[in-house]
């Protein structure tokens, strides 16, 4: 797939590497399987496909032999290996802007990786979804993400327990209690989605490493990284984050190129240029959200082909046939 020819940041690939090494596992030569070295994955610049960060991360797990190694990942992932946004992070003035500050700077540590927020009267729920296919992969980097995620917020509140909750889209582990002790809160599930909760109150507590100058300086380098990544993003990514971010509505080539300030011609000679084109994203879109559906809601096949636009079922069976090779009632039936 072409989504799997993409290249993202090697930022943490660095802290698996470490982690592979407490299992006494020789790096230099898991590494060499996809051409890399610990030098090239420690640059600042370093790139690698969407497909071998799949691939390296599976490998990963199956040559540390535990299933929770994404987890550990996480756990062991401190403030200052986030770059910039960790200074961040840590002089915000609440949890409330921490977290939003991770939301719109996500991206430019991790593009496999999207975080929505959702408030209520009584808590604030993050939930991380993945913005490609992450195969194999998505247990360990779900893992990893929420425990980076938690280890944030007791790093700069330790003393508040803000967290209430965790969930996992997975079935229980054999090792719960493992979890319980590396995120220190309540850990569900299969449950629908990766999610924190915090209770509301937690959110505007002020935190004694708040620091507003600090903050400013931090964001403004921040913004800078994000305007560079925006603008050095593929056409192909550009579309499908917009696809992606339109929760159920999707988007036609016009009013898509209009989000980007383009004509549709423009953006079909732009994608066309990368070896893309608007109808293989928006399939890739499609069978991405499918299988998220499948396997993480209770809704009907009929009632995830409607949420997905198509006007019967038999339609939405086929193309699924083509995405995966089976039919959505027999892929459910695999998880």
């Amino acid at each position: 797939m072409i989504d799997d020819k993409l290249q993202i940041p090697t930022f943490y690939i660095q802290q698996v590497a470490e982690q592979l090494a407490e299992s006494n596992v020789d790096i230099d030569k898991w590494l060499s399987n996809y051409r890399l070295t610990f030098k090239a994955i420690t640059s600042q610049n370093s790139l690698i496909t969407i497909g071998d960060f799949k691939h390296l991360i599976n490998s990963a797990v199956q040559l540390s032999g535990k299933s929770d190694f994404g987890l550990m990942v996480g756990k062991n992932l401190g403030l200052t290996t986030h770059g910039m946004l960790g200074f961040a992070v840590m002089a915000s003035r609440d949890i409330g802007e921490a977290f939003n500050l991770i939301a719109r700077y996500l991206n430019i540590r991790t593009p496999l990786l999207r975080m929505n927020m959702e408030e209520d009267d009584s808590y604030l729920t993050i939930w991380l979804s993945e913005s490609y296919d992450l195969g194999d992969s998505k247990r360990a980097i779900l893992e990893s993400a929420v425990a980076a995620l938690c280890n944030m917020v007791h790093h700069i509140a330790p003393e508040l327990e803000a967290i209430e909750s965790v969930s996992f889209p997975f079935s229980e582990p054999l090792s719960v209690d493992d979890y319980r002790q590396a995120l220190l809160t309540e850990v569900f599930f299969s449950s629908n989605k990766a999610t924190i909760k915090i209770p509301r109150d937690k959110l505007t507590v002020p935190l004694k490493m708040g620091n507003q100058s600090t903050l400013e300086s931090a964001k403004t380098i921040c913004e800078s990284e994000l305007e560079k990544w925006s603008l050095a993003q593929t056409w192909h990514h550009r579309v499908r984050m917009i696809l992606l971010n339109g929760d159920f509505k999707f988007y036609s080539l016009a009013e898509t190129a209009d989000r980007l300030h383009l004509s549709s011609r423009t953006l079909h000679r732009r994608l066309r240029a990368e070896r893309s084109s608007f109808s293989k994203i928006k399939n890739s879109v499609l069978h991405l959200k499918a299988t998220t559906l499948l396997g993480n809601s209770a809704l009907s096949i009929k009632q995830i082909s409607e949420k997905l636009g198509y006007a019967e079922p038999p339609a939405f069976r086929k193309a699924f046939r083509n995405w995966t090779g089976m039919s959505p009632r027999t892929y459910r039936k695999t998880l």
